[in-house]
């Protein structure tokens, strides 16, 4: 046996295979569901890192516009919630009050 038939598939005893490495000629899965199983993989890690990057005043579909460009300034502003606003209207009652009361006084 030389060095030439060593190197030949099969040993170089004169056996012929087919066979490379236990590669298999067909795959486990249909390309239809490794292309969905792949998209999902991808979508629920966007969906993640979207989650992630975001505030607690936002959104993940505003993180999702600011990110893709397409956001308009309301997007990127905080809401509201119904206690600020409460809020809000006591504060500006209270400060129309006190200049209530400085304007009466001489």
């Amino acid at each position: 046996m030389t060095t030439e038939d060593a190197k030949r598939p099969g040993g170089g005893l004169g056996q012929k295979t087919t066979e490379v490495l236990h590669q298999r000629r067909n795959l486990p899965f249909s390309n239809t569901t490794m292309a969905l199983t792949g998209f999902a993989i991808v979508l629920g890690v966007g969906y993640f890192v979207l989650y992630a990057k975001k505030k607690p005043e936002a959104t993940a579909r505003d993180v999702a516009k600011v990110a893709t460009g397409v956001s308009d300034p309301e997007d990127t502003q905080p809401r509201r919630n119904k206690a600020q606003i409460v809020v809000e209207k006591a504060y500006a009652m209270e400060k129309a009050y006190a200049m209530k009361i400085t304007s009466e006084r001489p």
